[in-house]
């Protein structure tokens, strides 16, 4: 099945929608239309926008659909393709929003793995005068207002390039190509796939430079995760396979720490936004261990992350309704070079832990 960016299927989309209940995920369609939309808000899920369900007997996946004129997202800092509204796993939820009151053009209200090409610095970005444009992979074309350097913060008209979605059982496959008369070109691929009878859902990447100039390139995963919209603080700790030889200082110190191979948090609940630009990866072995493990053990839930990638960075952001470990990999594509990569998120629960008798 194809679906059109530009024209898409909205209304159709949100009616399937309708078909289904929030939780348990078997359960009767409910007779008030406007029940079923509320239920869906309730777990972070916007219906009004285009959007499509990944599922299997126990996992659901709501992803938006890139649309230029009724997206979700609309701006110019997060990759538009496979922006996952939320996970259901077991009845239990894992991302939220990074602002509830959301606007589709502001450049920082994305969700879900909320993946971004070149942070600092995009394509084209230094060479481009007042009023021309720069690339951003995953978006399309951007304009530069002025000589200010640049910020991911800021809002930047957007030239979108058109994407292709094509809808599989349990995949979603996002296609977009771009080139322009300064030599920057791509074919960018990006797939979701949920695995048939696991909680494992796959974000499968393909880029390829089809343009005359070297494309240099960070890629990270934002990755907004809160937990059955439990509040960031001591409930929550980050497993690395590696033990960081340093631990965390300045304005974490008291906040977050590491804990042998751990990240926690002291503090019942963060009073503030945090940000650690770079964990310690002292013992890091190289692709071996491009992972960590989100966990809350009295919501009796995990998070497993993994990227088949060497990571040049791990990064960590936080505040009272937000847990983002960012991975970050460097790409480095010569004219018609190709690059490859997956990120897979494995979903879990268990049973919490006891609580002692009164």
């Amino acid at each position: 099945m194809h679906i059109s960016a530009v024209g898409s299927l909205a209304s159709v989309l949100v009616l399937v929608l309708l078909a289904w209940a929030v939780s348990p995920l078997r359960s009767a369609p409910p007779a008030d239309a406007n029940a079923t939309r509320e239920k869906l808000l309730a777990i972070g899920v916007r219906a009004e926008y285009p959007l499509e369900v990944l599922e299997n007997a126990a996992t659901r996946a709501y992803v938006y659909l890139p649309d230029a004129e009724k997206g979700y997202y609309r701006s110019c800092r997060f990759d538009w393709s496979g922006m996952i509204g939320q996970v259901v796993h077991d009845g239990k939820t894992y991302f939220a929003e990074i602002r509830t009151e959301h606007d589709p053009a502001n450049p920082e209200h994305s969700v879900g793995p909320a993946e971004q090409f070149a942070k600092l610095a995009p394509l084209g970005f230094a060479d481009a005068k007042p009023g021309e444009t720069f690339v951003a992979i995953g978006i399309g074309h951007c304009v530069r207002p002025d000589d200010k350097r640049y910020s991911f913060f800021r809002a930047y008209e957007v030239r979108p390039a058109p994407w292709t979605v094509t809808k599989g059982e349990r995949s979603l496959r996002f296609a977009q190509t771009l080139s322009d008369e300064r030599g920057w070109g791509y074919e960018y691929v990006k797939e979701l796939r949920l695995a048939k009878d696991k909680p494992v859902l796959e974000i499968f990447h393909s880029l390829r430079n089809t343009g005359t100039r070297v494309i240099e390139t960070d890629w990270y995963a934002h990755n907004t995760f809160r937990f059955q919209d439990a509040p960031v603080g001591s409930g929550y700790r980050i497993v690395l396979p590696f033990r960081p030889a340093k631990n965390l200082i300045g304005p974490t110190k008291g906040v977050a720490a590491i804990l042998d191979n751990e990240v926690v948090f002291p503090v019942k609940t963060l009073a503030k936004p945090l940000w650690i630009e770079s964990i310690d990866r002292t013992g890091y072995r190289g692709k071996q261990d491009s992972h960590f493990r989100v966990v809350h053990d009295e919501l009796g839930m995990a998070l497993n992350v993994a990227l088949d990638a060497e990571l040049s960075q791990l990064s960590l952001y936080a505040e009272p309704t937000l847990l983002c470990p960012e991975p970050t990999i460097q790409l480095q594509l010569a004219p018609g070079a190709t690059a490859e990569w997956t990120m897979t998120l494995r979903f879990e629960t268990f049973p919490p832990p006891r609580r002692p008798a009164p």
